[in-house]
């Protein structure tokens, strides 16, 4: 079998064929002599052999529904002399279906008072044993009185003994097919999940559970209302009631059904939730999770017991005619059936009133609970497999979170590799209960507040430095998982914080370990921050306890080149970080193999690096390298993929390749939020998207992303922190752009200011605000102070030599265009081709290359070159072929060449 954290190949027909011959087999034998009697057939195919042993055992937890024979078609069941017969008041007309106790026909009144249609449920003669329930349906629904639930008339017992119930009539089609037929809109469908929520709710606060909500038991009638019917295999809750519910069968509809129940577990409220989960994720994609056209049935269930639901949006991308557009479900709805088909009951929705309010706040575009939860649901499937992640921030991207569980050691290892192992699953073991203590006082604390993820982990680390002084070596333990777990919420204050708290408490008995991986933790907090100093201290610290002990720490000493090297990157030595990663990146393969995540994370932090110098073919080959490592992983799909999908996005957009970009950049902002919420990762994503709305001449729409990119950077990363500023950078140049200068003005100042008293005159970032602030000054026609504030910009970016070259290319001709209104031809004319040059060595930077061949074009023009026509039309075509003929660049660009003299020509 393939490894299980591996994707799998599909079938190929021969192989499917060979499986279905193999279950038709099995499936005559007794279900104990199956297993055995496959294994003792010596199949040669692999593949094989799994897909049947897999669906064999998803038989047996099935609890032998699928032996049932298939019910022949409704019109072939009429019993003979049922039509026509008279029962009480009422006469039978037609049969309208058939269900696994009872017939259910279309009866009308037949005393001669008034004219009135009821549906008649009436017991099977051959379904004697399921009389008590019967009886139980009629009972529960003589308690039910509600406008979304067919209601229960009359009863009696037919002269044979066979009791029946006189229902509602409802005149209507199924949920999804109403929808279908009368092409609802996201909004209708919506509307109609809610009104099945308050069916539901109500039958909950009656102490039932339906048990069997599915489309063709959700009627909507002609004018839009919405019916609930068959409660057939309904469960009451209450005491009283329990005997039938223990005493009867659990018949169900296979697909329909919960995890709980193909497995024969506990049948709660929570159970209704999850099917309003199923209904509603076919409401909106137009398919069911796991059943497709040819999906069989026990491949399906087999799904659902071993895999979480797959993503609402991307199921509906996949449709050819989905019901609603893919971009309006990511994000919140895909959030919330998430977590009304989560596999645990208590990981679901606490109720349906609660699911109902969640829908109710994504329609009117307010926060919801799924992604609220999203963080604390990831972080309880972490502790239950005893791993932690964390994310690592790079740069002004924010790399990929790296995972930082004890390593799988082999049992050939040498003795002082078993002995880590021991140490290390004991150690895990005493932080598993330790947290739980600490997570359970947390929410204790909170009363009957809802608390968040962050809020357990603040607690908990409030908590941690007070109650484990007596128990040094386990409080360094939980300090550094709650500081993990500050780092996979993105949370980089609130981890610093905890470590600052820990390394400032530490004394001689604490573990030297915990020290050390606590000050190469705070390390790359601190390079997020832009302290390199600070970074590079704390480093030099872990690197010299790391080095004791090379192969008992060979995790961490390698977690430490990676940090090493973006402290080079940031200090400007960009060939040392190369060299550094590539170093890493070779060990880690000799270490844990080329398809491992830590692999992954170091051929992103490479791509990163060369991207900084512009080496963009190198990088783009390290990140597809990246990408084909997490499909090999099976992680394709997952939190750290989307992270690369917005670092390649940003890439992209570096290239000049800005369709491509912004659908990198807006499918990983999506995606990110959708899997695990608000993050400084997605807050650099979304500042780079909301620059491509603005670069593109979108920008109200650029705006409003960058102020949500800002307040999310700051939030998660800190006000001050690189991700944030470069934020409000592009926030200040989009309002320029919009032509609010007074909000510009306010923003650009700020983030000058900001990154000045951080980070110092010569750091990049406060470079690049000077840029910014040089910006504003010239559209406020003050081109002395533009041409003052670019060439300190100039001047401090060629101090920084290559990595600085495309933001160098920026202040250049914008030095030149200052230049240029200053009436400094020659002087203009000289930078703008420097300008120009520095943009040639990047080819396929076709947008700001044509935008400085147009500044170019148009101080030739005023020197009076004959070089400018050529150099404007060129600027023009390549212009309008990347932002459009209505771009404002374009129009300049066009403007220059119809205002040249006669004497150039065009």
């Amino acid at each position: 079998m393939p490894p299980s954290n591996q994707a799998t190949a599909p079938l190929s027909p021969a192989q499917r064929a060979r499986v279905d011959a193999l279950l038709d087999d099995m499936f005559d034998l007794p279900e104990a002599e199956r297993i055995a009697n496959l294994r003792a057939r010596r199949i040669e195919d692999s593949a094989v052999l799994a897909e049947v042993e897999s669906l064999l055992r998803s038989a047996s937890a099935s609890g032998g529904f699928l032996s049932t024979p298939p019910k022949p078609p409704v019109e072939e069941l009429i019993p003979d002399g049922t039509l026509g017969l008279r029962l009480g008041a009422w006469r039978i007309t037609r049969l309208l279906g058939r269900g696994g106790m009872g017939e259910v026909y279309e009866a009308t009144r037949a005393d001669g008072n008034f004219e009135q249609r009821v549906a008649i449920k009436l017991l099977q003669r051959e379904a004697a044993a399921q009389m008590e329930r019967f009886q139980a349906e009629r009972q529960i629904l003589a308690r039910l009185e509600h406008p979304g639930i067919a209601r229960l008339y009359d009863g009696g017992v037919t002269e044979d003994g066979r009791p029946f119930m006189t229902m509602e009539f409802v005149e209507g089609r199924p949920i999804t097919e109403y929808c279908q037929v009368n092409h609802a809109s996201l909004e209708q469908r919506l509307a109609l999940f809610i009104q099945v929520c308050d069916a539901v709710a109500y039958a909950h606060r009656n102490l039932i559970v339906h048990r069997d909500l599915k489309p063709s038991n959700i009627l909507v009638t002609p004018n839009g209302a919405v019916k609930l019917l068959d409660f057939g295999i309904a469960k009451l809750l209450d005491a009283q009631r329990a005997r039938v519910t223990q005493a009867a069968s659990t018949p169900m509809t296979p697909i329909c059904a919960a995890p709980e129940q193909l497995t024969g577990g506990a049948v709660t409220t929570a159970t209704d939730v999850y099917a309003l989960g199923l209904l509603l994720f076919e409401l909106l994609s137009g398919a069911h999770p796991w059943m497709g056209s040819d999906t069989p049935v026990l491949q399906a269930m087999r799904t659902v017991l071993q895999r979480p639901a797959p993503s609402l949006s991307r199921t509906a991308e996949t449709q050819p005619n989905a019901p609603v557009p893919p971009r309006l479900l990511r994000g919140d709805l895909d959030a919330i059936v998430a977590k009304a088909l989560r596999k645990e009951p208590g990981d679901r929705y606490a109720t349906v009133e609660a699911i109902k309010l969640d829908v109710e706040r994504a329609r009117r575009g307010e926060p919801v609970e799924a992604r609220e939860g999203a963080h604390l649901y990831v972080i309880s499937r972490t502790l239950r497999r005893y791993r932690w992640a964390a994310a690592a921030v790079g740069a002004v991207i924010v790399s990929l979170a790296v995972g930082l569980g004890v390593a799988a050691w082999q049992a050939e290892k040498a003795a002082q590799e078993r002995d880590v192992a021991l140490r290390d699953a004991a150690r895990e073991e005493a932080v598993r209960y330790s947290l739980t203590g600490l997570f359970r006082a947390a929410i204790s604390d909170q009363g009957s507040k809802s608390t968040t993820a962050k809020g357990m982990i603040d607690l908990s680390a409030q908590r941690v430095l007070k109650e484990y002084r007596d128990q040094p070596q386990l409080k360094g333990q939980i300090v550094l998982t709650l500081a993990d777990l500050y780092g996979a919420l993105e949370d980089a204050n609130g981890a610093a914080s905890l470590l600052e708290g820990f390394l400032a408490e530490t004394d001689s008995k604490a573990d030297p370990f915990a020290i050390a991986d606590a000050r190469q933790k705070l390390a790359n907090i601190e390079l997020l921050r832009g302290h390199a100093d600070r970074a590079e201290t704390l480093l030099a610290q872990a690197e010299s306890f790391w080095r004791a002990s090379p192969q008992q720490y060979a995790e961490e000493r390698l977690e430490g080149l990676g940090t090493r090297a973006r402290l080079q990157r940031t200090r400007g030595d960009v060939d040392g970080a190369i060299a550094t990663i590539r170093d890493a990146i070779a060990q880690r393969i000799a270490l844990s193999g080329h398809d491992n995540r830590e692999t992954a994370v170091l051929f992103n932090s490479l791509a990163i690096t060369l991207g900084t110098v512009n080496r963009v073919p190198e990088a783009l080959k390290a990140y597809y390298e990246t990408t084909a490592i997490y499909r090999a992983l099976g992680l394709g799909d997952g939190i750290d993929a989307q992270i690369i999908v917005a670092n390649t996005g940003t890439l992209e957009m570096r290239a000049g390749h800005l369709r491509d970009a912004e659908s990198l950049l807006k499918s990983s902002v999506e995606r990110e939020r959708a899997l695990a919420g608000d993050s400084a990762a997605v807050a650099a994503a979304m500042s780079y998207y909301g620059r491509i709305l603005s670069v593109t001449n979108r920008t109200d729409a650029g705006i409003s992303v960058l102020r949500e990119s800002m307040e999310m950077a700051s939030r998660y990363a800190g006000p001050d922190s690189p991700v944030a500023l470069q934020a409000r950078v592009f926030l200040g140049e989009a309002l320029l752009a919009g032509g609010d200068h007074a909000q510009a003005s306010s923003t650009l100042a700020g983030a000058h200011q900001a990154s000045l008293s951080h980070y110092g005159a010569a750091h990049p970032l406060t470079l690049r605000t000077e840029i910014g602030t040089a910006q504003l000054a010239a559209s406020e026609g003050d081109n002395q102070s533009a041409q003052q504030q670019y060439a300190d910009a100039v001047q401090g970016l060629r101090k920084l030599g290559a990595q600085s070259a495309a933001t160098l290319a920026m202040a250049i001709e914008g030095l030149g265009s200052a230049d240029s209104a200053l009436g400094r031809n020659t002087e203009s004319v000289s930078l703008l081709r420097e300008a120009v040059a520095l943009r040639e060595k990047t080819p396929d930077d076709i947008w700001e290359l044509a935008e400085a061949q147009e500044r170019l074009g148009e101080a030739l023009a005023k020197s009076g070159s004959g070089e400018a026509p050529a150099v404007l039309k060129k600027a023009s075509a390549e212009l309008e072929a990347q932002l459009g003929a209505g771009h404002p660049q374009t129009l300049r660009a066009k403007a220059a060449l119809a205002r040249l003299p006669a004497s150039l020509g065009t």
